[in-house]
């Protein structure tokens, strides 16, 4: 809770043991392998996912799915989260959970034009495509996303 609530306090109490460091080490998860940078991207809690960066949690933590706090926040449309996780780790951009998923094609099947739109600025390949051979574009029309198709074929995908 204290990470979808932006308390950095409780965050550093909770995860660094008081700031020292050892946040990686000491990352609790919940019943489906989620990390507090998971709530808190997936809630857009700014302070949170700042907290938690700086604390060292690892963004390219993977729940039990495969996906990374990058991938809820984009699914989530949460494009300031998204612009903190690729500072932090910029080859997120690009790495697909355990079905080959790819954040861009988990904003377009959510909706979610400003994500997708975040994405694209720090170099999501519109065309990658999932184990399936899905791409985002397939993602966003399949599920009647219209204005985000459009903004994936502005962007160059085929």
């Amino acid at each position: 809770m204290a990470a979808k609530t932006n308390r950095a306090a409780a965050l550093s109490q909770l995860v660094g043991g008081g700031g020292d460091g050892g946040a990686a080490a000491a990352m609790p998860l919940d019943s489906r392998g989620r990390t507090p940078l998971h709530a808190a991207a997936q809630a857009g809690a700014l302070r949170s996912v700042e907290t938690l960066l700086k604390l060292r949690c690892d963004p390219a933590a993977a729940d039990r799915e495969g996906r990374t706090a990058l991938v809820l926040a984009a699914a989530a449309e949460k494009p300031k989260a998204i612009a903190m996780l690729l500072a932090a780790a910029p080859a997120l951009v690009s790495a697909a959970d355990r079905h080959g998923i790819h954040p861009l094609e988990a904003a377009a099947e959510a909706g979610a034009n400003h994500s997708a739109r975040a994405l694209l600025t720090h170099g999501a390949d519109v065309d990658a495509a999932s184990k399936r051979g899905r791409t985002a574009l397939h993602a966003a029309a399949r599920a009647g996303h219209l204005a985000l198709a459009r903004v994936l074929v502005d962007a160059g995908a085929s």
